[in-house]
């Protein structure tokens, strides 16, 4: 190898151990887009997460799940509009939405475990109804109301890698489909 690439990668190397030091013990909440959950190199991204979990870092995971969520709803010929970027999520249609969104989190969860990283997949999200704007009902899909702080924390605290599906329920039990980066939004600021 050339002295000057050598050189490089020693370089790189020295500034990843500051990086180490300086993220060892924080929390970092990944939203992974659904685009990349089909990609053949996405487990590389996971190897890489792995690696920042097992340098300290505390990880939490979003897998966004639209994609998938499209094909099992194209796979039951269930049809649901979008207004303004958000699903509009038929009674009818909640489980085949729980199906995708739990599909792409055991994928991710087995991507993880195959890299002998432990997590869990778990229901940490209190949801309510979005309702009705503009003349529009927009049925089972919801909004993030509150989070299991308490719970994630001790997962964290476990070393155990927690995985949020894009699913929340509300005090009765009703399921809501939720925006998976208003999820990653809002448990990056209540972490």
């Amino acid at each position: 190898m050339e002295k000057t690439k050598l050189k490089e990668q020693v370089d790189i190397i020295r500034q990843s151990f500051g990086y180490i030091d300086q993220f060892k013990g924080k929390t970092f909440v990944i939203k992974i887009s659904s685009s990349l959950i089909s990609q053949p190199l996405f487990p590389l991204l996971i190897k890489d997460i792995v690696l920042l979990h097992q340098m300290g870092i505390r990880i939490v995971l979003v897998p966004g799940a639209k994609r998938r969520i499209d094909e099992v709803l194209a796979t039951y010929n269930v049809v649901c509009s979008e207004i303004d970027g958000v699903r509009i999520s038929s009674p009818e249609s909640i489980p085949f939405i729980k199906m995708a969104a739990f599909d792409v989190s055991n994928k991710v969860m087995t991507l993880l475990a195959e890299n002998d990283t432990t997590a869990v997949i778990g229901n940490w999200v209190r949801a309510r109804g979005i309702g009705v704007r503009q003349g529009v009902d927009f049925q089972s899909s919801g909004l993030v109301e509150k989070l299991k702080t308490d719970i994630v924390a001790n997962v964290l605290s476990d070393g155990l890698v927690p995985i949020f599906p894009n699913i929340g329920w509300n005090a009765k039990g009703k399921p809501y489909n939720i925006s998976s980066n208003e999820l990653a939004l809002t448990i990056s600021r209540e972490l």
